[in-house]
């Protein structure tokens, strides 16, 4: 029984140290990429004409990180 327990205990700090990183703090994700695209957004209202095509593949771009973030926000 103790061998089983000690294996728990380590399992349980490698399951932590896992989500840890492969997911990280899911809540600051979703707050950073919705920043992130909203600061686009605006630059899109003012960006000249030579930068619009830039902007909309970052904001695309953005968009997939942020339903990712979501999507990871929902799994945890």
């Amino acid at each position: 029984m103790f061998i089983l327990q000690h294996k728990l205990k380590r399992l349980k700090n490698e399951l932590r140290d896992w989500n840890k990183n492969y997911f990280g703090n899911v809540h600051n994700a979703v707050i950073l990429k919705q920043d992130l695209l909203l600061g686009i957004q605006q630059n899109l209202d003012i960006a000249s004409m030579s930068d619009i095509d830039r902007l909309l593949c970052k904001e695309k771009i953005t968009k997939e990180e942020l339903y990712h973030a979501f999507h990871c926000q929902y799994l945890f």
